[in-house]
């Protein structure tokens, strides 16, 4: 009836499938292991770069808030100078001008303009050096 070639091909090919499947398994369990060690990497890395976002909009709040009090008091100063009608101030003229390409300018507002712009640069170099500080 059944020959005995039979069974022994429906033995072979039963364990290669039962090796088939036991390989397909174990690789299925190291990759699941791979995929759960990368996703806490991830989520790891998500939560570093919000909290450096955090510092960084900490850092930028913070040198706004300085640049802003630095330019209000350039400006007030500049603007008493201007507007002062003592000669208690170093300045022997406040109305002083200057020439410049055919253009005359107040010498006390070239000054502030000048004062402002250098404050920009402090800034800005303090701005990129606090980044840069950042790890």
């Amino acid at each position: 009836m059944f020959s005995f070639t039979y069974v022994k091909i429906g033995v072979a090919a039963v364990l290669l499938l039962g090796a088939y499947a036991f390989g397909w398994h174990s690789r299925d369990i190291d990759f699941t292991k791979f995929k759960d060690k990368q996703k806490a990497i991830v989520e790891k890395q998500i939560a570093e770069n919000e909290a450096k976002e955090k510092e960084q909009e900490l850092i930028n709040e913070n040198l706004k808030q300085t640049y802003e009090a630095r330019i209000t008091s350039i400006h007030t100063f500049y603007t008493g100078m201007l507007n002062s009608s003592s000669r208690t101030l170093s300045v022997s003229d406040p109305n002083a001008t200057i020439t410049v390409n055919g253009e005359t300018h107040n010498l006390l507002s070239v000054a502030q303009e000048c004062a402002a712009t250098t404050e920009q640069l402090i800034t800005l170099q303090d701005w990129v050096n606090q980044q840069v500080n950042l790890k």
